[in-house]
C-alpha cells in the first residue's frame, strides 16, 4: 500500500526482511496471445513477464507480516507490484 513520500506498507516481515536491506520492485506485465490449436477457435492465452521497476529500502518492520519501504522519486510503484527482497551480494 502507497502511503506518502515514496514509502509504502510491503508484505514482508521480521523473518524476511531487516532495517536497511534493499528490496525491488517487480511488476508482471501480461499480454494474451493467440494460441494455435487451442480450445476455441481464436483461443488466447496470457503470457505474463516480470520486470523491475526499481528499487529501495526497509525503513522500518512492523511484526512478522509487514514493513515500510522506501524509494526514491521516479519508482512508480502501484497496486499489483510485487515487493521482494534484493539478492544480496553474497547470496
Amino acid at each position: 500500500m502507497k502511503t506518502e513520500g515514496g514509502e509504502a506498507h510491503v508484505c514482508l516481515g521480521n523473518k524476511q526482511v531487516a532495517v536497511g536491506d534493499a528490496v525491488r520492485v517487480v511488476r508482471h506485465e501480461c499480454v494474451a496471445e493467440k494460441v494455435a490449436g487451442g480450445r476455441a477457435s481464436g483461443a488466447a492465452e496470457f503470457r505474463c513477464r516480470p520486470r523491475t521497476i526499481g528499487t529501495g529500502t526497509i525503513r522500518k518492520v512492523y511484526d512478522a507480516h509487514y514493513s515500510v519501504a522506501s524509494f526514491p522519486e521516479g519508482v512508480d510503484f502501484k497496486e499489483g507490484d510485487t515487493v521482494e527482497k534484493a539478492a544480496s551480494r553474497s547470496e
